[in-house]
């Protein structure tokens, strides 16, 4: 199983997000129980160590989605594709219908089990945030994967600032790749042939739209991006003559 990030330091948030310690905890509190009842979320407990409040991960009979990708790439099928997605937006919508914004969503941050049915975690709330109308005042999480207003400090933090990430990340897994993330630039123009040749030219639009660099140009609802990215890619299977899978209830 790949090692986990344990630890949320009560110090961290005080200085990333200026909250006092008994903010802090309620905070935790409420993402202990968010994720107790969500499926889709890695379970956290809140416990004191040396005094300090902290929220630690339970262990996952997992791997990282990005470590999967590199080593069974090959055995993942179209509908094994679909339910990963479902999964990774059924967290993320729970994460935002509570208030939050997870802000450091990849490949490296979703775990997922190694057998059929494949079972998908969200995880790492190391960096999440309630919403605010608070500008960005902190450079955090995967560069890579944040867009420009998370990078250069400019804007609004909203939900669509998490629908940017997700769109990179479900545009790799469609793809069956992991990127070079140490470059700390995504340009969807590199993946765009490939990715209509193989899905179609409305599933590129989807995701394209995505990762619009203007927020407000995006999918501002997790649950629209995932459905119609769904409903897409099954219509492009029947195109062709292949069997469409048989979709789960959240």
């Amino acid at each position: 199983m790949d090692s986990l990030i344990v630890h949320r330091h009560t110090e961290v948030d005080q200085i990333l997000f200026g909250l006092s310690r008994e903010a802090i905890y309620l905070w935790k509190e409420e993402i202990e129980l968010l994720c107790k009842e969500n499926s889709s979320l890695m379970q956290v407990r809140i416990v004191k160590v040396d005094g300090k409040v902290e929220l630690n991960y339970d262990k996952f009979n997992g791997v990282k989605l990005s470590n999967f990708i590199k080593e069974y790439a090959d055995t993942l099928t179209e509908k094994d594709i679909i339910l990963i997605i479902q999964q990774i937006c059924w967290g993320i919508q729970a994460i935002h219908s509570a208030g939050f914004i997870h802000r450091d969503i990849g490949l490296s941050n979703i775990w997922i089990s190694k057998s059929r049915p494949f079972a998908v975690k969200v995880g790492d709330f190391e960096l999440m945030n309630k919403v605010s109308s608070y500008k960005t005042k902190n450079v955090l999480g995967t560069g890579f994967y944040a867009p420009n207003e998370q990078v250069l400090k400019e804007g609004i933090e909203s939900y669509s600032l998490d629908i940017y990430s997700i769109g990179i990340t479900l545009a790799y897994l469609l793809l069956k790749q992991c990127p070079n993330i140490t470059n700390d630039i995504f340009d969807i123009k590199t993946l765009e042939q490939e990715m209509r040749t193989r899905y179609g030219a409305q599933v590129f639009d989807i995701v394209n739209k995505a990762v619009n660099v203007n927020p407000d140009d995006r999918y501002q609802n997790v649950s629209e991006f995932a459905d119609e990215l769904i409903t897409e890619i099954v219509n492009n299977q029947k195109a062709v003559g292949e069997e469409s899978p048989q979709l789960i209830e959240a």
